[in-house]
């Protein structure tokens, strides 16, 4: 027997009849089976180019140069989702909280739309940028020239 799938969206059980491709072929037991049904959504990935990298937790008095400026955002999830999603809903940012003149190779952080999308994975390319942060040496100690924070 077919089960039909119209207007599911959600795991279901249900019991369904055998039917048996030939009639010389006997059932031992009950003609009914249980069958368990996984519904999952059709998983795409979308790339988005040209996005952004914004500067956030930078001392007042200091300067940042960030290279490469903008980065591309791989977001794998439900086609529905990302169908919906567009380049304005993708958001890179680089926490530069508490850093010290200096460069640094950095691995920005990655938000889309209002937190209401559930995404299986996302990728930044490049993965990592290099940032100097500039400013006044004479009230705070310079830190070491080749730091990486992960």
């Amino acid at each position: 027997q077919a089960i039909d799938l119209t207007e599911r969206q959600n795991n279901f059980d249900i019991s369904v009849t055998v039917v048996l491709p030939d009639d010389n072929l006997l059932l031992l037991s009950d003609q009914n089976i249980s069958v368990s049904i996984e519904i999952n959504p059709v998983t795409i990935s979308r790339q988005f180019d040209d996005i952004p990298v914004e500067v956030l937790g930078l001392a007042g008095n200091y300067e940042a140069e960030i290279s490469p400026s903008s980065v591309s955002v791989l977001v794998s999830g439900p086609q529905a989702e990302l169908d919906a999603l567009e380049a304005k809903d993708v958001r890179v940012a680089l926490d530069l909280n508490g850093l010290l003149p200096g460069n640094y190779t950095l691995a920005p952080g990655v938000s889309l739309g209002q937190g209401q999308i559930i995404l299986e994975t996302f990728s930044l390319l490049p993965a990592e940028v290099d940032v100097q942060i500039m400013g006044d040496a004479t009230s705070v100690p310079e830190a070491s020239t080749s730091a990486r924070r992960e």
